[in-house]
């Protein structure tokens, strides 16, 4: 009979530990997930931030108008525009 109450109470206990080292691993498994989305996220929102500003400037005119004039190499009048070589 004692043998039999030992048993179970071994049973049990391998199987209690065998639980908490299952969930402490998968709560590692989680914790390092989060890592990874939270930096993916502080990449999005910089991102956003930027095509947000981006936005900002393609609706000011002076913007577009210097990014022509670099870009496409367009002068205002009476402006002389000079080229250097790529290195």
């Amino acid at each position: 009979r004692l043998v039999v109450i030992i048993t179970i109470f071994i049973v049990v206990l391998v199987s209690v530990l065998y639980l908490k080292m299952a969930n402490d691993m998968a709560y590692e498994k989680k914790k390092e997930e989060s890592k990874i989305l939270e930096a993916q996220l502080a990449k999005l929102n910089k991102e956003k931030q930027q095509l947000n500003q981006e936005i900002i400037n393609l609706n000011d005119a002076e913007y577009i108008a210097k990014l022509a004039r670099k870009e496409y190499y367009l002068s205002r009048s009476g402006e002389i525009i000079f080229t250097k070589p790529a290195e």
